[in-house]
This record gives structure tokens, sequence and C-alpha cells, in this order.
């Protein structure tokens, strides 16, 4: 596993790869509240497989890759990283991988630059109109997105809400799922300004 850091215009990314420079790209986007590191599982066998296999820590989540106003993370602008992203492993067409919130980015550059894709894997994120339907009609689908409502209610203060109390609602959302190491890593992270 090898550490990069990738720049696109005055952002700064960093990210994890793994594989031969020359394999077929496979990017991998991670969701909330992850890192890249949420894939070092899946970069290990992409890259022992032969492929180059590359999960960066996207915007907001690099240090130096926070922009301050909120039009910075409209979705176009993911889709611009993400492609940023692929253009700076020499890429023209490459695989993506999403889970969770970077598979509405997937989502987006998959309906915009098809071109760009060799294949398209989303895990947990259903097509937006799919999600949204069932955001509108299904209780449960709806409270498992319950964060998002508030973090636009609550746009400035959210993040010391989930940070409050040693981060405990941050901790709450990865439900025993996420080792507790990386859960402790992550809200380290979460918490650098």
């Amino acid at each position: 596993m090898e550490s990069l850091t990738i720049t696109l215009g005055e952002h700064v990314f960093d990210a994890l790869a793994a594989g031969p420079a020359d394999g077929d790209l496979v990017l991998l986007l991670h969701g909330y509240p992850e890192f890249a590191d949420c894939w070092t599982e899946e970069l290990a066998a992409l890259g022992a497989a032969g492929y180059r296999a590359v999960a960066v820590d996207q915007r907001g989540y690099s240090p130096g890759a926070r922009p301050t106003s909120i039009s910075d993370y409209v979705v176009d602008n993911l889709v611009a990283d993400a492609l940023g992203f692929a253009d700076s492993q020499g890429a023209g067409r490459f695989h993506l991988v999403c889970h969770d919130w970077g598979g509405l980015v997937g989502w987006a550059l998959a309906g915009a630059h098809s071109d760009r894709l060799k294949s398209f894997t989303v895990l947990a994120t259903p097509h937006p109109q799919a999600l949204y339907a069932a955001i509108s009609s299904d209780e449960d689908q709806s409270n498992r997105v319950n964060y998002v409502r508030y973090f636009r209610a609550n746009v400035g203060g959210a993040e010391e809400g989930f940070l409050a109390d040693g981060g405990a609602r941050l901790r709450a959302t990865y439900g025993g799922a996420v080792s507790a190491e990386l859960v402790k890593s992550n809200v380290k992270r979460f918490s650098e300004p």
C-alpha cells in the first residue's frame, strides 16, 4: 500500500494506492462518515490482481481540500474531482467503485461521463431517483438519511454536534459495523480543522 497526494487546482487530496502503475485503474470513492482507508482490504486485493487501485479522501475529507463555502461541494465539483483523480493516474477509462455518499457522486459521474467508465459498481446507494422515492414512501429509509437532514438544518454547526461528547453522535453512526480502531481514527480525523 502506498500513500499518494493528488493535486487538482488549489486542492491537495490524500490517497492510498496499490498495484502496478500500468494496471487498469479502479477508483474507489468512500461514503460518509469514512475516509479512503475504509477500502484497504479492497485496495490490497485489487492490487494483487494486477489493477491500479486508488482510494482518495474526497473533498472535505483531505486536509488540503476543505473549502469553506458550501457551494464548493456541489455534485458537479465532486464529479470533476473524481475525473481529475482518474486523469492524475493517466486513465482515460477506468473502473469506478463507490459506497454511500460516494455512490451519489458515482451515479452523477456515470450519468454524465459514461464514456469514461469501463465498469461502475455502487454499494448501498440506489439510483438517486429510486433513493428519493424510497425516502418519500418508506419511513425506515427516510430515517436512515436523518443525518443529512441534521447537516442541512445545522449549517456551520452540525460538525460540532457530531463531535460533542467525544464524538458520541459520530461514533453512533457506525452502529458497530466498523472496527473500534477505525472509528477512533475517523473521530480524530473529523476533529481536525
